[in-house]
């Protein structure tokens, strides 16, 4: 096993599907916190969290690691379940870090399902 370049707070990602990434944030000590669909949001470790995966690393500013940490602990007290479109990992962890949910993930698969939808009830109209 690699040894383990992040830091505290800082935000993984690694791969999960074809173009989608599955994100969490490290606690230290091996340990990840992440939202899946099965166990919500909760604490495994690095290899659970990584998956077989190769895991890249967003490294958040110093200053930003003990609020990040903070909301992380806060959020174990009561931790939430999955929901793909109001609570997935992208938006676990955007609230967490920024205090705002966000998934652009999701935002992007919805776009690209109108699109397409479109294009083929045009396309049947033809």
């Amino acid at each position: 096993m690699k040894p383990i370049l992040y830091k505290s707070g800082d935000i993984l990602k690694r791969r999960k599907a074809l173009i989608t990434k599955h994100v969490g944030i490290y606690l230290g000590d091996g340990f990840v916190f992440h939202n899946t669909p099965d166990r919500g949001e909760h604490v495994s470790t690095i290899d659970v969290f990584a998956n077989g995966q190769e895991i890249e690393v967003k490294p958040i500013p110093n200053k930003n690691r003990p609020v990040v940490l903070r909301a992380v602990k806060i959020g174990l007290y009561k931790p939430k379940k999955y929901n793909l479109f109001l609570n997935n990992c992208e938006q676990t962890v955007s609230k967490i870090t920024t205090g705002q949910s966000s998934s652009p993930q999701l935002y992007i698969a919805v776009l690209l399902t109108a699109i397409t939808l479109y294009a083929m009830a045009k396309a049947r109209r033809s």
